[in-house]
């Protein structure tokens, strides 16, 4: 979780490679631990960082993983802001035909 947590403080400071670095060790911790519910929400800002920096292919596959493991736990919250950050990714791909879906499920 303190991983997690730093990775939030380096985004929203702009560094993104520390951010990066933080929630990638809060990420195999949660796995590390089989702690499903805590990697949903690495996932999320995890994949919402990604997008942001056009990493397009590792953003989608997070957001993936992410958003099976929120469907497991039926976690709408996590889903909706898995299908923003999808939205995302393909909005900055300038797919927009490919957003507007998960921006309806999103909403």
């Amino acid at each position: 979780m303190t991983e997690a947590n730093l990775g939030i403080i380096a985004e929203n400071r702009g560094d993104a490679a520390a951010a990066l670095d933080h929630f990638g060790r809060a990420l195999h911790s949660s796995e590390k631990t089989n702690d499903e519910r805590q990697t949903v929400l690495v996932l999320v800002n995890y994949s919402y960082l990604l997008a942001k920096q056009e990493r397009h292919s590792d953003a989608e596959g997070a957001v993936s993983r992410g958003l099976a493991l929120a469907r497991v736990h039926h976690d709408l919250l996590s889903e909706g802001m898995f299908e923003e950050n999808r939205a995302e990714v393909r909005l900055r791909r300038g797919d927009l035909e490919e957003a507007y879906p998960s921006i309806l499920r999103a909403y």
